[in-house]
Formats: C-alpha cells, sequence, structure tokens
C-alpha cells in the first residue's frame, strides 16, 4: 500500500508514494473496538443485547477483525484458511468422546495460557 497523495498524520508528514505497511496486531489489538481485554478469548464481544451478532467492523467483509487485511487487497485465501479451520475443528469433535464429568468444574490441569492441549 503506497501514499497517493502527501498526507500529514498525527504531525508527521508522509510524503506521496511512501510504502504504508499497516500494524494488523494493534488494530486486532484496540481496546476502543475489542474491549478492555481484547488479549482475551471472548467470542461474546461479537455479540448484542438480543444475542444477533453485531455489524462487523468496516472495510472488513464481515469478519470482525482485520487478520486478512481489509479493502480491496483483502487476502483471496481467506475462504481457504476459514473452511480448513472448520473442517479441521469438525473432525476434531467428531473424532472426540465428549463427556460430562459430573463434577461441574472445567478440569484445568494441563491448561497452557495459548493453543489446544490434546
Amino acid at each position: 500500500m503506497k501514499a497517493i497523495q502527501h498526507d500529514t498524520y498525527e504531525g508527521f508528514f508522509i510524503p506521496k508514494g511512501t510504502v504504508i505497511i499497516p500494524n494488523i496486531w494493534g488494530i486486532n489489538s484496540d481496546p476502543e473496538l475489542f474491549g478492555e481485554d481484547p488479549h482475551v478469548y471472548n467470542p461474546g464481544r461479537f455479540i448484542d443485547t438480543n444475542g444477533r451478532l453485531k455489524p462487523a467492523l468496516y472495510d472488513t467483509k464481515d469478519e470482525h477483525h482485520v487478520t486478512f487485511g481489509f479493502g480491496r487487497r483483502i487476502c483471496v485465501g481467506k475462504y481457504v484458511g476459514n473452511d480448513s479451520l472448520f473442517i479441521d475443528i469438525a473432525t476434531l469433535v467428531w473424532a472426540m468422546d465428549i463427556q460430562y464429568t459430573g463434577k461441574g468444574k472445567i478440569d484445568l490441569e494441563g491448561y497452557v495460557d495459548e493453543g489446544i492441549v490434546m
């Protein structure tokens, strides 16, 4: 992405033709967009008070995040990525034996901060 004209952003001059690289991590971690805890897994942040899906962020093609980019140059492989992830998770759920333990609590033994433990 290049600047199509001279611009000034927060006091910084950006000459025409300057290559601009968006900070995807910063955008996806913005507390103004995702609440006070953007690093915490919370699917509820995308649901409104009526239990319906909130409108997606502007120019994200209904993704609610900018991981695949944005605008005209959004990742062409996003559908392959999303569909592959869906198939992988569906296969895991199909192959696992998920049972209620009767304890009423989630067993956190083997818990890690990121990823999945099997």
